[in-house]
């Protein structure tokens, strides 16, 4: 079994987080929800002692303070655990590498409820991410990576065997999920995020995840 990624609790960095907080820039849409500082790698909002555990790896203090950038826009639509769901989801690009080698042009496909939508929504044009809501039916062709919602088990292994062996990183809402064909499982314990992870539905897509983060996960499949 993987280490467990525990990152922070919210109460000891929630006002340096919320200091990390920007404005929404002039001319921009106005139902789209501000995104904080720390999103667009701003890493100096936590004291390192809050937000951390003694010995953590460098790379769970960068997914940490990412998820703790959700906590700014404490009072928005979309403040709570799809905001530390999406903003996880946002920061996995850093420690995935896709067959093309390439960094432009992905595309974060989500199939998500009215309600969480907004979360993923408002990470649109971050370093030229492209975020758009999947349809039942709808191609997976552009897809960079899968974001799966609360769905039931069948339609779920539905969008599982639809994604095998395709280049795209597939992540659910459920951490069983990972046991099931999905790359990524991500739960919530205790107000802490964590994953499991299934190295061989990736290995059958031929992206590579990085040694820093599987390492993190708290059961490899």
């Amino acid at each position: 079994m993987g280490a467990r990624l525990w990152c922070c609790q919210p109460a000891p960095c929630r006002t340096a987080v919320a200091q990390g907080a920007r404005a929404e820039p002039a001319g921009s849409e106005p139902d789209r929800p501000p995104l904080p500082a720390a999103i667009a790698g701003n890493s100096g909002l936590c004291p390192r002692s809050h937000c951390l555990a003694g010995g953590a790896l460098h790379a769970m203090r960068r997914i940490c303070l990412g998820l703790l950038a959700s906590l700014a826009l404490a009072g928005s639509v979309w403040a709570g655990e799809a905001a530390y769901k999406a903003v996880f989801v946002y920061k996995l690009l850093d420690f995935v590498q896709w067959p093309d080698a390439t960094t432009s042009g992905r595309r974060l496909c989500v199939a998500v409820s009215d309600t969480d939508w907004p979360a993923f929504r408002a990470l649109e044009g971050q370093d030229g991410l492209k975020v758009e809501r999947l349809l039942r039916d709808a191609s997976l062709a552009n897809c960079s990576v899968v974001y799966l919602g609360e769905m039931p088990t069948a339609e779920l292994s539905g969008w599982a065997r639809r994604i095998e062996r395709e280049p795209v990183l597939s992540v659910c809402e459920n951490w069983r999920c990972a046991r099931d064909g999905v790359m990524l499982g991500l739960g919530l314990e205790n107000s802490r995020l964590y994953f499991e992870f299934n190295s061989q539905v990736m290995s059958r897509s031929g992206l590579k995840l990085s040694s820093r983060l599987l390492r993190l996960a708290r059961t490899v499949y």
